[in-house]
């Protein structure tokens, strides 16, 4: 997962930047607001028309409304359950 180096917070992936990796291989991610120090990134098309604003805080409740909501998925869940009984 995504997890932003500098303020502790998961994002999508297409919103982080691989600033360097761990000896195991493990990628060390910024998120683009950190990463720029802005609140806010602007979205344009290919012509460079405006498309609209995200800022940081709702990239990040998106994210974590959608890792909720995927992990509630029945195949998901049965996923994760295995996954916990595997590690135990």
């Amino acid at each position: 997962m995504s997890l932003c180096a500098v303020c502790g917070k998961r994002y999508h992936p297409d919103w982080v930047v691989v600033v360097d990796e761990k000896e195991n291989g493990e990628a060390i991610c910024k998120c683009v607001w950190c990463k720029t120090l802005k609140d806010e990134v602007t979205l344009t098309d290919a012509e460079g028309k405006l498309v609209g604003k995200v800022t940081k805080k709702e990239a990040h409740e998106n994210y974590m409304t959608y890792l909720k909501e995927l992990a509630h998925q029945e195949n998901i869940a049965k996923m994760l359950v295995q996954e916990n009984n595997y590690n135990k």
